[in-house]
């Protein structure tokens, strides 16, 4: 009985004790320290490092009675909805100020500069987050409490964030694909940029239901990098779909920031070759533009349709032999290509290409594409039409083409 007696008060007074404690910390007066920051918020450029000047304006009160010294020994980079810490300030800061005898407040003044190494936002920005806290420790002795300071990522050290070039292409470095059913298939932007900020935007592609007509373009992947340091950055998209047959669109569109230009698209038919076909090939005629012909924006390339044919692929082929600012007067009638030079041009890897529906039969280079020809210059350029399979069922002849 005296035990349970003796269990029973032990817990009252436990609980006396709490209540008292958490009344005491509630009372006005009871020693506490707080603090503000000057600038309230602070910009740092991504993924570079910076410097950053910060004033700590930090109260306690009651003050000690005496001189005392408010410090803080270290301070962090933190990101607040998590506590994750993205870096550590590993050094002391102080001030050392007079008491007050009557017990009131008393603040104190600190300035810091502070070194931020460019990993800190980078990892701010891996983490999802656009804000972040630097935040100190400070005690006056008996004392102590946080102080944070506000810190948005994004600011630039160079200039104005802006987008200045993208080219796209696949994984394989082709800017044209024609691939089987159920193909890993992966897209890849080359992204030009001037100043430091938030990339964002979104891998989107449209289906053969809609690129027959006007493309409809559905959201497949978003982005959000933060770009600075450098001028140049690699985008990869996720497994582009291949489990529809027919003609395909891919593009990155950039939300943030804005460029001001529109975006580039590439193109990838899929089909499903089947093995042991022999491909018959259908001379195909072309219409536009003539041989040796210079070609702009609003030159039209046009041909005969091929029966069977799903898509037209258009490629295009550096001439081994151009030599910039030294084409040959074409006055006349165009010289005849030479089949040894074509063979050469056709053993590399086109150097641009589009593919257009199959119910089309003309088209006009895209920007893109033109953006790959440099002026002055000599290409050759050949059609083919893509059967339902994938295989190619049609072919023209290759012409040359030139760039003013």
């Amino acid at each position: 009985m005296n035990n349970s007696m003796n269990n029973i008060s032990g817990k009252y007074i436990w609980q006396w004790l709490l209540v008292a404690y958490l009344t005491l910390l509630s009372t006005p007066g009871w020693a506490a320290i707080s603090g503000t920051v000057q600038p309230a918020s602070i910009t740092i450029p991504i993924a570079q490092p910076t410097t950053m000047t910060v004033t700590w304006v930090v109260t306690t009160a009651p003050a000690p009675p005496v001189t005392f010294t408010m410090s803080s020994p270290s301070g962090q980079f933190v990101v607040p909805a998590s506590g994750q810490v993205l870096g550590t300030v590993n050094a002391l800061v102080s001030s050392t100020v007079a008491g007050s005898p009557a017990g009131g407040p008393v603040t104190v003044i600190i300035t810091e500069s502070v070194s931020v190494p460019q990993q800190v936002s980078a990892l701010a920005i891996r983490a999802g987050v656009a804000t972040i806290a630097y935040q100190r420790t400070f005690s006056d002795g008996t004392n102590s409490g946080l102080v944070a300071a506000s810190i948005q990522i994004g600011g630039s050290a160079a200039g104005q964030f802006a987008i200045s070039r993208m080219a796209l292409q696949f994984d394989d470095g082709a800017i044209v694909r024609v691939v089987p059913l159920k193909s890993r298939l992966s897209a890849t932007a080359n992204v030009s940029y001037n100043g430091s900020g938030m990339f964002t935007g979104y891998w989107e592609v449209a289906d053969p239901g809609s690129t027959a007509g006007t493309p409809i373009f559905m959201q497949l992947q978003p982005v959000a990098q933060g770009l600075g340091g450098i001028d140049q950055v690699r985008i990869s998209s996720q497994t582009l779909p291949t489990d529809r047959q027919g003609l395909y669109m891919v593009r990155l569109r950039v939300t943030a920031p804005l460029p001001s230009f529109d975006p580039p698209v590439l193109y990838y038919y899929v089909g499903e070759p089947k093995s042991g076909t022999a491909l018959a090939f259908m001379p195909m005629t072309v219409m536009n533009p003539p041989s040796q012909a210079y070609v702009d924006s609003a030159t039209q390339f046009a041909w005969q349709p091929v029966s069977g044919a799903h898509a037209y692929m258009i490629e295009i082929f550096s001439n081994p032999e151009a030599i910039s600012n030294n084409l040959p007067d074409i006055g006349g009638a165009p010289a005849a290509e030479d089949p040894q030079l074509i063979r050469r041009a056709l053993s590399r890897p086109p150097m641009a290409g589009m593919l257009v529906a199959g119910n089309q039969t003309q088209t006009t280079l895209s920007a893109s594409t033109r953006a790959k020809l440099q002026h002055q210059h000599s290409y050759f350029w050949r059609i083919q039409a893509i059967g339902a399979d994938g295989t190619t069922v049609g072919e023209a002849q290759v012409r040359e083409i030139r760039t003013p």
